[in-house]
């Protein structure tokens, strides 16, 4: 325990002179995550998602860039500039004489032997390759995120079977040890009704952690603060 407090202390940057409570909520605020919003969050702000468009844009540009290069090259430029002798720095610029040249060229290939349109069929099945995983990839995130999403509406009625179990076990612990006090029962029916207290406990505790474990994954994969109905948004500078 002292070892689990230290550890929790260092990461909400306490010192050890810090008393921490810790209370075990006896109920939560229940709400729904609706699975066609967190879709939509997470195809707006998943960097997952945004990768999708990411690469079909870079497979598109390289079917543009493949027509492209199969075209005719033309180059033009013009050239100006001073020359002259002297036999001191400063006499340099004493009538200096024009330099001037145009020159034209064109690059224009006559065969190629279907290198060209080789190119051009080569980026064009990439790119169907690359829609055809981005689409594959996108059917299988939106599963996951709606996989989540119902993992996570379903843990609230876990949460209200185990904090009733907990409460059942607790009272029955009470009515146990009572009964002990007064010499009706053993100490051993008194360790059995106390583990059974105890685990009752702990397994509330732990559906708790994965209810707000899920929802904080759906946070994360959505940036959306599904609770408060808001986009989660923060101002980096006042992190500095």
């Amino acid at each position: 325990m002292d070892n689990q407090l230290f550890q929790f202390k260092s990461f909400l940057r306490f010192n050890e002179n810090v008393n921490i409570e810790l209370i075990i909520p006896d109920r939560i605020t229940p709400f729904k995550v609706i699975a066609e919003k967190a879709i939509q969050e997470a195809r707006l702000n998943n960097p997952q998602s945004l990768s999708f468009d990411r690469r079909l844009m870079e497979a598109e540009s390289q079917v543009a860039m493949a027509k492209y290069d199969g075209r005719f090259d033309a180059e033009l430029f013009a050239v100006y500039g001073l020359t002259n002798n002297a036999d001191l720095i400063e006499d340099l610029n004493n009538n200096p004489l024009d330099e001037q040249r145009l020159e034209l060229g064109i690059s224009l290939p006559l065969i190629d032997w279907g290198v060209a349109r080789g190119k051009i069929k080569m980026a064009e099945s990439n790119q169907e390759i690359v829609r055809t995983t981005v689409e594959q990839e996108q059917i299988d995130f939106d599963q996951e995120i709606f996989l989540k999403v119902a993992r996570f509406n379903m843990q609230y009625e876990q949460v209200i079977i185990s904090a009733r179990s907990d409460t059942v076990a607790q009272k029955g612990y009470d009515i146990t040890k009572a009964r002990y006090l007064i010499g009706k029962i053993s100490i051993t029916d008194l360790n059995i009704a106390q583990a059974e207290a105890d685990n009752s406990k702990s397994n509330y505790i732990n559906t708790l952690w994965v209810y707000w474990r899920n929802y904080y994954d759906l946070r994360r994969l959505t940036l959306f603060d599904f609770e408060h109905n808001l986009p989660i948004l923060v101002d980096y500078k006042e992190l500095l």
